[in-house]
C-alpha cells in the first residue's frame, strides 16, 4: 500500500449561511466531517451556521493500493454585512405621522432605537408629551412638538449577521395659522360711550386677543368690542399667540377715531 497526501486548494473566506464547495484532492473518495462548530456538509459543499472558525477534517479510507490519509484544515467564517437603510418622512407637522422609517434590513434582531438631542421650537408652548415618538413595530414616527430630535437605530450582532446602528435628524414643525375680520362693516369712527364689535378670527378655531393703543380712548375686551371712551386716535390690534401646533399670527390692525359727538353738517 502507498502512502497518500490529501491537498486542498485554498479556501476564501465566506459568510456565515453560505455553502462552500471544499476541494480536497486524492485518487479515492474523501469524506469531510467539522471538528469544531455546527456546520452542515453534504457531499463537498460546507454550509456554516455561524461566524467563526471551523475545523475541518478530511479522511480518505484504506482501499487495495492506497492507505488511510487524512487532513485538518480550518476555514474562517466572517459574520454577513447588515443592511439597514433610513428614509421616510424627515420634515414632519405636529400631529402628523411619518411613512416607514428603515428598510433593507436583512437581520432578524430586535430594532432597538433611542431618541436624543431634542430641541424644542418654544418650550414654553409644547404640551408635556416629548417631541417625537417612534413605535418600532409601526416602523414610523409621530410628531408630537415643534423642534428637532435625532432618532437612532441599532440592530445587535447576531452569531450570523453583524450589527449595525443608524441615525436620522427629525425636523417638527407647526402649521400655520392666519387671522381676519369677523366684523366688516365697522364705523372707523365713534362717538364717546359708542360701542361696536370688531372681532376677528383664527382659521384654526383659536382664541384670539386684542390690544388698544390708548386705553383711555379705545377699550377692547376679549370679545372684540371696542368702546369709545374720550376723544383720540387709538390702533385695535388682534392677534393669536399660537399654541404647541400653530404657529403665532397677528398683523390684523384697526385704527379708530373717537370725538365727543356728531357735528351736524348744513348746506
Amino acid at each position: 500500500e502507498i502512502n497518500e497526501t490529501l491537498k486542498r486548494i485554498d479556501l476564501i473566506p465566506i459568510h456565515a449561511n453560505m455553502a462552500l464547495v471544499l476541494v480536497v484532492t486524492s485518487s479515492g473518495n474523501v469524506t469531510k466531517n467539522t471538528i469544531t462548530k455546527s456546520a452542515t456538509i453534504s457531499g463537498s459543499k460546507f454550509t456554516p451556521a455561524a461566524s467563526g472558525d471551523y475545523t475541518i477534517k478530511a479522511v480518505k479510507s484504506q482501499d487495495d493500493q492506497y492507505t488511510e490519509s487524512s487532513t485538518t484544515f480550518v476555514v474562517s467564517v466572517n459574520k454577513i454585512p447588515n443592511s439597514l437603510t433610513l428614509s421616510g418622512d424627515k420634515n414632519l407637522y405636529v400631529d402628523g405621522t411619518s411613512t416607514a422609517i428603515y428598510e433593507n434590513k436583512n437581520s432578524n434582531a430586535d430594532i432597538v432605537y433611542n431618541i436624543s438631542g431634542i430641541e424644542y421650537q418654544n418650550e414654553s408652548l409644547n404640551n408635556g408629551t416629548g417631541l417625537i415618538t417612534f413605535d418600532s413595530a409601526s416602523n414610523k414616527i409621530t410628531a408630537l412638538n415643534a423642534g428637532t430630535a435625532k432618532l437612532t437605530i441599532t440592530q445587535a450582532q447576531t452569531e450570523a449577521y453583524e450589527g449595525i446602528e443608524k441615525s436620522i435628524v427629525v425636523s417638527v414643525h407647526k402649521y400655520n395659522q392666519s387671522l381676519s375680520w369677523t366684523s366688516t362693516d365697522v364705523p372707523m369712527t365713534l362717538v364717546c360711550g359708542q360701542t361696536v364689535n370688531s372681532a376677528a378670527s383664527s382659521d384654526r378655531g383659536l382664541t384670539v386677543a386684542y390690544n388698544s393703543s390708548e386705553p383711555g380712548v379705545l377699550d377692547v375686551d376679549g370679545s372684540g368690542n371696542v368702546t369709545a371712551l374720550s376723544p383720540g386716535t387709538s390702533v385695535m390690534s388682534a392677534n393669536q399667540a399660537g399654541n404647541y401646533k400653530y404657529i403665532q399670527a397677528g398683523g390684523l390692525s384697526r385704527t379708530f377715531t373717537v370725538i365727543d359727538k356728531y357735528q351736524p353738517s348744513f348746506t
